[in-house]
């Protein structure tokens, strides 16, 4: 994500069931003259997906952000790696890049973007539209 000039990265563990969250990490990202990331103080917060709810969950599967900010998560359950897979996209929050380079996370109550989707052998992941800008 890139904001004032400056860069943030964001990744996360994919955390496991009901007794273990996600990690959601953030930190401000620059790169050395000849070219090696170098990674600010590392930020980290948990994530619990509000679907699935299974033993099986992965409460962040894959991450998207937007040009604004806001953190789309998918989640996902499975009984295994043939699937049915049970997954959802949520709204997870925000992260901003202050002009000094700060990057902050600000996760979101629990919102489900996508209806929950049953695939076989692939993950759904439909968009999560900004909401409209008051004129």
């Amino acid at each position: 994500m890139a904001r004032n000039g400056r860069l943030a990265a964001l990744w996360a563990d994919r955390g496991a069931g009901p007794d273990r969250p996600a990690t959601l990490y953030a930190a401000p990202l620059s790169f050395a003259p000849w070219g090696q990331p170098q990674f600010g103080s590392v930020t980290r917060r948990a994530y619990r997906a509000a679907y699935p709810a299974a033993d099986s969950t992965r409460h962040i599967s894959d991450i998207s952000v937007t040009d604004t900010g806001r953190i789309l998560v998918s989640s996902a359950a499975d009984a295994g790696d043939d699937g049915p897979f049970d997954s959802a996209v949520s709204d997870a929050g925000r992260v901003t890049v202050s002009a000094d380079g700060r990057v902050r996370v600000t996760l979101a109550a629990a919102r489900r973007c996508s209806p929950p989707s049953r695939a076989t052998r692939s993950k759904e992941w439909s968009a999560c539209p900004d909401p409209p800008t008051p004129s």
